[in-house]
């Protein structure tokens, strides 16, 4: 079969699986998008390289919040 390389991934939902996933693909400098992922953890670009993300940390999105009330 004519496999081709992956090249890099979105997803999953979750920052606990994201955390999980990226922590495999960063060992293959695999690029991954978060697109709900909030965990503040992954904003350490110390450890997740790889990492992207679409959506603001908890941390912003609480603090928002407090700022709209």
């Amino acid at each position: 079969k004519n496999l081709k390389p992956i090249i890099g991934l979105v997803g999953p939902g979750s920052s606990e699986s994201t955390i999980q996933v990226q922590n495999l693909l960063q060992i293959f400098n695999i690029p991954q998008i978060g697109y709900s992922a909030t965990s503040h953890d992954l904003s350490d670009k110390n450890h997740y390289k790889y990492f992207l993300r679409v959506v603001p940390p908890d941390l912003y999105q609480a603090q928002v919040l407090v700022d709209i009330l």
